[in-house]
């Protein structure tokens, strides 16, 4: 389930063919493997494109404290896309291991 919050995040999830991406902005990437975010932190501006990318063989999620978004589960291989509308500081786990935790940083 997706969901949008009052934080303004607009959320889009894809399966990796053709990932949205703000114009003139270089993509930003976080890849979930060996059950860690990483980089653990990622600073970012607003419009950038945010992808995370599972390389586990067992299916994870991103999903801020917040609420501000939500991923699916997501299969090895398939990934998660964000476009940040909104700046602030934003912890996320994943819902299906809860210790498996990252900060994204998004600057005006």
């Amino acid at each position: 389930m997706k969901r949008l919050s009052a934080l303004g995040l607009l959320v889009s999830a894809c399966l990796g063919i053709g990932a949205p991406r703000a114009e003139g902005r270089t993509p930003k990437a976080v890849t979930i493997s060996g059950f860690q975010f990483r980089p653990t932190e990622l600073s970012v501006a607003v419009g950038d494109t945010v992808t995370w990318v599972n390389e586990d063989p067992l299916r994870h999620t991103t999903t801020a404290d917040s609420a501000a978004w939500e991923s699916s589960e997501l299969d090895r291989g398939h990934r998660f896309v964000l476009v940040p509308t909104r700046p602030g500081r934003f912890p996320y786990h994943c819902a299906a291991h809860p210790t498996m935790r990252a900060t994204l940083v998004v600057t005006p």
